[in-house]
């Protein structure tokens, strides 16, 4: 019996040496991470300063500053994925000279929260339902029967005519029942701890044989993207590649995820996409910026960006989902959103069985040595 016993516990306990340093990764929050990354076209979990549209929702833990559209792609064609999201939640103030909510992805009511003051908000739509947390100006916004407003402190600039449709409700107010800026503070820490998960999660994938490759030409990469026995492509690239001067891509088979792990701090993205690095990879890219600080896009880039520690800003279009740390918005950030699942590599059952059983057995043991349960001084 102890023999066994001693096998057992040697099985688990190489089993636990013999864990990849991802093993610590909560796949549970790296699937949600990618989850909200389907549903959301744009998440800043700092500070944005906005210069023209995001197509679809936009989620902003911090300030938001500037002007421009939210809301404005359309439903079809595009990789819009329905959720219960607002169109546009600003965790901080909403200190713009002009930002418009449109109805454009489909929405039955367009719904914005703002967890501290507003000032340049409007709502383009029929029907909808704003939040505001802190002081509410009414300027430009014109509210309306099916277009209402709730504030936590005070309002300004309301019309006698507009006085129904702008009500207080304290309660949302900060420190009240309905706290909303605590709320969306609340998911911008858990969007973070996500993010960070799922990041960690994507740079531990690995394949027993990659069959994918990069192919140097004069003016850059070649990404030869096949499916590997995981159901996914993988790259693991610096930085620096992405200051070539031309990016092409090669993919065999059908669509399905295309993982791209960078690495380097400070990222410089020069290279023009050519050829196969078009429109049709947009729903299928995720570009991990695994160290990255800072991430300045120069050229179109097709796929989701995940940049959680970076500054992010960019000059040109982001085809699909983005996630950084704080944005300065110099181009549009269009739909679609990833539209894939990744197969994560969690520990098998099997393995885990063992070493439940092994940790079962080891309790046993101890039991029948201490049979009256005295601890050690």
């Amino acid at each position: 019996m102890k023999i066994t016993t001693r096998l057992v516990l040697g099985a688990a306990a190489v089993a636990l040496t013999a864990m990849p340093a991802s093993a610590a990764v909560d796949f549970i929050k790296a699937q949600a991470g990618l989850d909200a990354m389907s549903k959301l076209n744009a998440i800043v979990l700092g500070n944005m300063g906005m210069t023209s549209d995001v197509e679809g929702k936009l989620f902003v833990g911090g300030l938001l500053g500037g002007s421009g559209t939210v809301a404005s792609g359309a439903s079809n064609g595009q990789g819009f994925v329905a959720s219960s999201f607002a169109s546009l939640t600003v965790g901080g103030n909403l200190g713009a000279s002009s930002v418009n909510v449109l109805n454009g992805i489909g929405l039955p009511a367009v719904q914005v929260q703002i967890g501290g003051n507003a000032i340049g908000l409007g709502v383009n739509a029929a029907s909808s339902l704003t939040k505001v947390g802190g002081s509410f100006n009414n300027s430009g916004f014109n509210p309306t029967a099916n277009k209402k407003v709730s504030y936590g402190t005070t309002a300004s600039n309301v019309q006698a005519q507009d006085q129904a449709f702008v009500t207080k409700d304290a309660s949302l107010a900060v420190g009240g029942a309905n706290d909303l800026k605590a709320s969306i503070a609340a998911t911008t820490a858990s969007f973070s701890d996500n993010f960070a998960n799922l990041s960690a999660a994507l740079a531990g994938l690995s394949l027993a044989s990659n069959p994918s490759s990069i192919t140097m030409g004069g003016q850059g990469p070649t990404f030869n993207v096949v499916k590997g026995n995981n159901a996914f492509a993988l790259f693991n690239i610096n930085a620096n590649l992405l200051s070539s001067a031309e990016i092409n891509f090669n993919v065999s088979g059908s669509a399905y995820p295309i993982i791209i792990n960078v690495t380097g701090t400070n990222v410089n993205w020069t290279a023009n996409s050519i050829g196969g690095f078009n429109e049709s990879l947009n729903r299928s890219i995720i570009w991990n910026f695994i160290d990255a600080t800072s991430v300045n896009l120069q050229r179109i880039v097709h796929g989701s960006v995940l940049a959680r520690n970076a500054a992010v800003t960019n000059n040109t279009p982001i085809e699909g989902s983005l996630v950084a740390k704080s944005f300065t918005q110099g181009g549009e950030v269009h739909l679609g959103t990833f539209g894939y699942t990744v197969p994560f590599a969690v520990p098998e059952p099997a393995s885990w069985t063992m070493m439940i059983a092994g940790f079962a057995l080891a309790g046993a043991a101890m039991r029948r040595r201490n049979p009256l349960g005295l601890r050690a001084a």
